[in-house]
């Protein structure tokens, strides 16, 4: 297995099929070559490394990681806030939704709601925690465990996308619906 910068046409076409730029891709996301279950086939997908050295492996057919499974950390300016997200492409939806490159909060990506327990420790380290889950039941369930555990959570995901998954199903749909506006003006233009 190895990994190298993000350079494969499928992958980045991939990327930007979710309405994620590849200039933004590029920052967060490697690629990574691999074998499954000692199999000559060489498989591909995006790697997205999370704090113990692991990967989370995506591509337009297979989700998965590479050991050891772990939360990822994105230090930001503001060390008084904390963002957490569910899956790496919620957290770079949002980076492009919200037109930036680099969270002003410390972020982190569970990569699994599984890891929720692992950051329960660290909550009362930051005044304010702001959710950006999946709008499901393990995403509610998820939102629950933190409000039981910090006085000043705020559900990002009812407030942005209430009616939609997750930040990239959202933004996918705000995207096409940003330019088919745009192309209706464009051709009343003319």
């Amino acid at each position: 297995k190895h990994s190298q910068p993000l350079q494969n046409k499928a992958l980045i076409q991939y990327v930007e099929q979710r309405h994620i730029p590849y200039t933004l891709a590029k920052i967060y996301l490697d690629e990574a070559y691999y074998t499954v279950n000692e199999l000559d086939k060489q498989y591909f997908s995006l790697a997205f490394k999370n704090d113990k050295g692991g990967h989370e492996l995506r591509n337009k057919y297979f989700k998965g990681a590479t050991s050891p499974k772990a939360l990822t950390t994105i230090k930001g300016s503001n060390n008084l806030s904390l963002n957490i997200f569910e899956g790496f492409f919620d957290f770079l939806s949002a980076l492009q939704y919200f037109n930036t490159s680099k969270p002003n909060n410390t972020t982190i990506v569970l990569n699994s709601t599984s890891q929720i327990k692992k950051t329960l420790s660290i909550l009362n380290s930051y005044e304010k925690i702001n959710l950006f889950l999946d709008n499901d039941k393990t995403g509610e369930e998820t939102v629950v465990l933190i409000k039981d555990n910090h006085s000043n959570v705020v559900n990002q995901s009812l407030k942005i996308y209430p009616n939609h998954k997750d930040f990239n199903e959202f933004l996918m749909k705000h995207k096409r619906e940003t330019d088919h506006a745009t192309d209706h003006y464009k051709n009343k233009k003319r």
